[in-house]
C-alpha cells in the first residue's frame, strides 16, 4: 500500500540525475518521547498480550532518513539492521531516555550494491521490502524485494555496506507475486526449526482473506496460507525466543488512519498446503498512537523478557511520522 503522495514523491525522485555513488552518511536523531500510546487513557499499558514499554517519534538530520520498511535486531536488542523501500541499508544503536523512551544513535545509512558494485538506483529493482538474519552466519542477512520480486543475501558481517548480493532461488509463485505487493516478510529459520534451514516468506496483499506464504529451502519447501486480520497487509515477520513466527500486518485509509495488528504463527502449523489461523496478540487503531506501522524485531532481554521493537515508515512525506515502539510480550 502505498499513498498518492508516496507515488508522486517517488516518481519525481526516479528522473532526478545520480552523480555517482551515494556514500555513507552518519545522521543525527533528535527523540520526542511518547508519554502514552493511548493518549485517552495515558496510564493504560496493556495492550492485548502486549506492555507499551515506550516510544519516540524521530525526527533526523537529513531527508535519506525515512521509509524503513525493515529491520533484523541484535540478540541483546542493542542494535538493528534496517532497510529502507529506496534501496538504502541502516545501521543504528538503541539506547533509552531516563523516561524508558526508546532513541536511535549512531546512525549510518548507504546505498544497498547491486551485483555490478553500483548502488541500485531503479525504484523497480530498489524497493527493499524486508530482511532477517541468517542463523549461525553472524552478519550474513537476507533481504526481499517486491517490484522485481526476488530474494538477496548480503554479508554484512565479512564486507559491511560494500557487500555484493547472491541470488537466492525462489519459487515462480514468489517472482510471479504483483508488482507493488512482495515478499514483505522474511524469516530465516535454524537449521534445528521444524522445517530445517528454511527461509519463510509471506506476501504483502491478502487474497481472498488470506496472506499467502512460501517455504523457501529446507526440509520440505511448499507454499501456505495465513488468514489475514481484516483486510490488513502483512508488512514484517520475527521470531520470538520460543521459536514462533509473529506477524506484524497493518491498514490504512482516509476514514480509519492508521492500523495495526500482530498474530503468532506456531513454526509446527507451516507446511505445504497448510491453512493457518493464527493468534491475535495486539491490534491497535487511530484511538492508539500509532502510524504507518512496518518494521518488526524480536529479543529476550538481561531479565529474560520478550522484548518487541516496531518502527513505522514515514514514506518520505510530512504526513506521516517514524516511530520506535517498544513492548513486552506476556505469555
Amino acid at each position: 500500500m502505498r499513498q498518492a503522495l508516496w507515488r508522486t514523491a517517488m516518481a519525481v525522485l526516479a528522473i532526478l540525475p545520480i552523480a555517482g555513488p551515494v556514500h555513507a552518511e552518519s545522521i543525527a536523531i533528535t527523540a520526542e518521547p511518547l508519554h502514552a500510546l493511548a493518549p485517552l487513557d495515558p496510564e493504560r499499558a496493556r495492550f492485548g498480550r502486549l506492555v507499551f514499554l515506550g516510544g519516540s517519534v524521530l525526527t533526523p538530520s537529513s531527508h535519506r532518513f525515512g521509509g524503513i520498511s525493515s529491520l533484523d535486531i541484535s540478540a541483546d536488542g542493542a542494535h538493528l539492521t534496517a532497510v529502507t523501500d529506496i534501496g538504502d541499508w541502516m545501521t543504528a544503536g538503541i539506547a533509552s531516555l531516563p523516561d524508558g523512551a526508546p532513541i536511535l544513535e549512531k546512525v549510518e545509512m548507504e546505498s544497498m550494491l547491486g551485483a555490478d558494485g553500483k548502488p541500485i538506483i531503479s525504484k523497480r529493482w530498489a524497493d527493499a521490502e524486508s530482511i532477517t538474519a541468517v542463523p549461525g552466519n553472524p552478519g550474513r542477512v537476507r533481504v526481499g524485494f517486491e517490484r522485481h520480486n526476488r530474494v538477496w543475501e548480503y554479508d554484512l558481517g565479512r564486507d559491511g555496506f560494500s557487500a555484493l548480493p547472491r541470488e537466492i532461488a525462489v519459487p515462480d509463485g514468489l517472482r510471479d507475486l504483483p508488482e507493488n505487493k512482495g515478499p514483505e516478510a522474511l524469516v530465516a529459520l535454524p537449521a534445528t526449526s521444524p522445517l530445517g534451514a528454511a527461509t519463510i516468506a509471506i506476501a504483502e496483499r491478502p487474497v481472498d482473506g488470506f496472506l499467502t506464504g512460501f517455504i523457501i529451502g529446507g526440509k520440505t519447501p511448499g507454499m501456505f496460507r495465513v488468514r489475514a486480520h481484516d483486510d490488513f497487509d502483512a508488512t514484517d515477520a520475527a521470531l520470538d525466543p520460543g521459536g514462533n513466527l509473529v506477524l506484524l500486518e497493518r491498514y490504512f485509509s482516509i476514514l480509519t488512519g492508521p492500523k495495526m495488528a500482530l498474530h503468532r504463527i506456531r513454526l509446527a502449523d507451516i507446511a505445504n498446503g497448510a491453512e493457518i489461523y493464527p493468534e491475535l496478540l495486539m491490534e491497535a487503531d487511530i484511538a492508539l498512537d500509532i502510524d504507518n506501522m512496518e518494521a518488526l524485531g524480536i529479543h529476550k532481554d538481561s531479565a529474560g523478557r520478550t522484548i518487541l521493537t516496531i518502527m513505522s515508515d514515514n514514506n518520505f512525506t510530512r504526513l506521516q511520522r517514524t516511530l520506535l515502539l517498544r513492548f513486552e510480550l506476556i505469555d
